[in-house]
């Protein structure tokens, strides 16, 4: 008989993640004493009263529905409510660590990271932050007025996760799971549009609950994103048998599209909506063949990350394909000319990361080589800010710009990075990269984008 707690959608998501240990359980016929003895403390430690407190938790920090705490409209609110998110965090990190194990552990300790990243980005009192914190209580204000609406379709969404959890096969729980997510996400965002004075809040809203769960849904969905087919249809996995090996030709193909669809010294960037009509409908192209290019010739967790990479440039690109010519996106097309001044210099950013990328690869040990990735991405997005400084009256592009590189690059890093944050000193003691050779061999490679000496590094922790 399922638990009755329907209090937050955290516990169902986590709960139904518990499905890669079941499915972990019916490759392997056994495990070992000590695993099995592990698990019995966690039972033993995990009563029912421990996972409603968890439930109600969850519910309290996500602030949805009438089981979630009311959004602050005020300064002293805020700082209160900050607070108390802080406390709900860590509350969840000891439930973590006693009442999860194998797959679920690890997929727990990704939504934990998420929502300790909503906690930065949300409670932090910066000079720089003022006019986010504008936009942030206007949001508040529309998520308190709208709460019975959004909370319905919280509700709704877990009811279905709990007829996910009795009707459906193991194969069809986590499909099933992330499809329903982006029903979510379209029935909070119809919500604020349903109303004219929330319409400009919803992108708000809905970047608060995409902070939080894109990261476990990035790697638990696989091809189930919310810009793929199989998200509207029926969950079923292709079967087609992938192989690591693919053609030279369709490497060089795949490393083509890829710096393309990145745009930096490739295309160029859209001035106006017309422009951008073109610009876009190459990109969906381009989407199309590169999601080919990671099912011939990537698995594991090349795969996996590869997967992660795709839905994060697709949501990036979203910005420079509005379906109106609104007053801003013309504004945001007539800050593009000063990325497009800067492409020179910029493109030399990117190139430099990926030859260090492929000196990673090819010099250093492979304990090393995920931070080192991270390490000299930093080192890209400080090259690259330094290139917008010295053009005058471009502040407002290199916020853009730095923003679409992010919006890439920052899901992958959340997951892979650990430790290795652009905040901490780790990377000051890692020490120095593997130097680019002046002269190169034949095994040095002239790629033009990251994603292949990526796939190469992300291959070794494979073995």
């Amino acid at each position: 008989m399922l638990v009755s707690y329907q209090k937050s959608i955290i516990f169902f998501g986590v709960y139904s993640l518990f499905v890669f240990d079941l499915i972990d359980c019916g490759r392997k016929k056994s495990t070992t004493n000590s695993k099995n003895k592990d698990q019995n403390i966690n039972d033993n430690q995990c009563l029912d009263d421990v996972k409603e407190k968890f439930d109600i938790n969850v519910a309290k920090l996500m602030s949805l529905g009438r089981n979630g705490r009311r959004w602050p409209e005020t300064e002293s609110e805020h700082d209160s409510y900050c607070a108390e998110t802080k406390r709900l965090n860590q509350h969840l990190d000891d439930y973590k660590t006693t009442c999860s194990s194998g797959p679920s552990k690890e997929f727990a300790s990704i939504i934990l990271f998420s929502l300790r990243r909503v906690t930065r980005q949300y409670c932090r009192k910066t000079h720089t932050n003022q006019r986010r914190h504008k936009k942030l209580f206007a949001m508040y204000k529309c998520s308190n007025q709208l709460s019975n609406q959004t909370g319905k379709c919280l509700e709704d969404y877990i009811d279905t996760l709990l007829s996910t959890v009795k009707l459906s096969t193991i194969q069809q729980k986590i499909p099933y799971t992330c499809c329903n997510y982006f029903e979510l996400l379209k029935c909070t965002d119809d919500v604020f549009h349903s109303d004219q004075k929330c319409a400009d809040s919803s992108e708000t809203f809905q970047e608060f609950v995409r902070t939080i769960f894109d990261d476990i849904i990035n790697v638990a969905c696989g091809d189930y994103l919310e810009f793929t087919v199989n998200s509207r249809s029926s969950p079923t996995r292709s079967s087609t048998s992938l192989t690591t090996k693919c053609p030279q030709s369709i490497l060089d193909s795949y490393d083509q599209d890829m710096a393309r669809l990145m745009t930096i010294g490739q295309r160029i960037w859209p001035e106006s909506f017309q422009e951008s009509k073109t610009f876009c409908v190459e990109s969906r192209h381009l989407f199309d063949k590169i999601t080919n290019y990671k099912n011939r010739c990537s698995t594991g967790t090349a795969k996996q990350f590869t997967s992660v990479i795709i839905y994060s440039i697709q949501r990036a690109h979203k910005t420079y394909c509005p379906n109106k010519a609104t007053k801003k996106a013309i504004n945001f097309f007539r800050l593009q000319s000063c990325t497009n001044r800067v492409t020179n210099q910029t493109v030399r950013c990117l190139n430099h990361y990926n030859e260090q990328l492929q000196a990673i690869k090819l010099r250093a040990p492979i304990p090393k080589q995920i931070p080192h990735v991270c390490c000299q991405y930093f080192e890209m997005l400080k090259c690259f800010e330094k290139e917008y400084e010295k053009l005058p009256n471009c502040s407002d592009s290199a916020e853009i710009f730095l923003n679409f590189v992010r919006q890439i690059f920052d899901d992958i890093v959340n997951l892979s990075c650990q430790d290795y944050t652009e905040s901490s000193d780790r990377c000051d003691h890692l020490g120095q990269p593997p130097s680019i050779p002046m002269i190169k061999d034949k095994n040095w490679k002239h790629f033009k984008s990251f994603i292949l000496p990526l796939v190469d590094i992300w291959n070794n922790i494979d073995g």
